[in-house]
């Protein structure tokens, strides 16, 4: 029948652009994914930096109480935090290099007032409570930030939020871990 007939040109004619446009955003699509790192939004390089800077500061302040701290279990779990918050680093400062970007460092006068307060803390009073206080006191910190940055940056790409997500469970997980120290 003609009516179909003009119905059957209109798909085949109506086709094409729909292929052209799907194969155009697909294309697009998959050569963005594979230069991902090349297009890095602005949210995504300014959590991972944050994330840069708090594992910086997590490390030296474990660096602080290590020097202090006797050998034993509580030693043993800081120096494991450690590696693990190294790790950590490495992957957002990995992600950061890749941009071009130089990670961001903790600040230096919150590292200074870190040190000091460590350094006051277990000179009068040392010991693995104080130890643990100053650790569960620094955590909490890092997580609160955390999880503002996280809200911050609402459009920062999967990796860079579950590697913010990462380190809070960690600092979350030492928190709970320091509680028989307390």
């Amino acid at each position: 029948s003609p009516a179909i007939s003009r119905t059957v040109r209109s798909i085949r004619i109506a086709a094409p652009p729909f292929f052209v446009l799907y194969h155009t955003f697909f294309y697009f699509g998959t050569q963005y994914s594979q230069k991902e790192e090349m297009y890095m939004n602005e949210d995504t390089l300014h959590l991972l930096s944050e994330c840069a800077a708090g594992t910086d500061m997590a490390i030296r302040s474990l660096e602080d109480v290590l020097k202090n701290s006797a050998e034993g279990p509580l030693q043993k779990r800081l120096l494991d935090s450690k590696r693990q918050h190294e790790q950590l680093a490495a992957q957002a400062e990995d992600r950061l290099r890749g941009q071009g970007k130089e990670p961001k460092r903790a600040d230096p006068a919150a590292r200074a007032m870190s040190y000091l307060k460590t350094q006051a803390m277990l000179s009068m009073k040392p010991g693995d409570a104080t130890t643990a206080d100053l650790i569960s006191t620094g955590c909490s910190m890092g997580i609160k930030s955390l999880a503002r940055y996280c809200n911050q940056y609402p459009t920062a790409d999967e990796d860079a939020r579950g590697l913010a997500q990462s380190l809070i469970r960690l600092e979350d997980q030492l928190v709970k871990d320091m509680r028989p120290y307390l």
